[in-house]
């Protein structure tokens, strides 16, 4: 009986010792790293290549044709608006299937949300910027008009380096 209690407490000590290890481990790490898990607030958004000027000189964001039946998170304007936010980063970017290439020709930051619509702040992307997704983004950038990158995606697009280009 006592070694029975004895290998007990060792198991609880060790699940204790390794749940403390984690939690400080996770507590200590960078917002960075976390980003990892989280989403990155960068959105990219189809348009018709002739009203690119438009949409520019408009300061809104204007929604591509969306279609409800995708297995798309943001496949209506509402799911859209519900988790954007001020600050948020936007790439207009048509996707070229038949070379696997997304193509940026603008970007902007989100500078206001309400009732009338959301307002953003525009820069032309001069030279466009060529994102190659892979497979499985590729199919995303063909099938949805509007999404969220991930970060680490993000990230190897470099679009933080963009966005401080154009915007710092």
């Amino acid at each position: 009986m006592i070694f029975d209690i004895r290998i007990s407490i060792a198991s609880y000590s060790f699940v204790f010792t390794a749940t403390c290890f984690f939690w400080y481990t996770m507590r200590s790490l960078d917002s960075a790293y976390l980003g990892f898990w989280m989403s990155s607030k960068i959105w990219r958004f189809s348009y018709s290549e002739d009203s690119l000027k438009s949409i520019i000189d408009s300061g809104r964001l204007h929604f591509p044709e969306m279609n409800p039946h995708i297995s798309g998170k943001h496949n209506s304007v509402d799911k859209v608006i519900s988790d954007m936010s001020v600050g948020c980063f936007i790439i207009l970017a048509n996707f070229k299937s038949f070379d696997n290439t997304g193509i940026i020709r603008a970007a902007g930051i989100v500078t206001s949300i309400s009732s009338d619509g959301i307002s953003v702040s525009w820069k032309k992307v001069v030279p466009s910027l060529s994102l190659h997704p892979h497979k499985i983004g590729a199919d995303q950038w063909a099938r949805e008009s509007v999404f969220l990158i991930n970060a680490p995606r993000a990230k190897e697009f470099k679009l933080d380096a963009l966005k401080k280009k154009l915007f710092s």
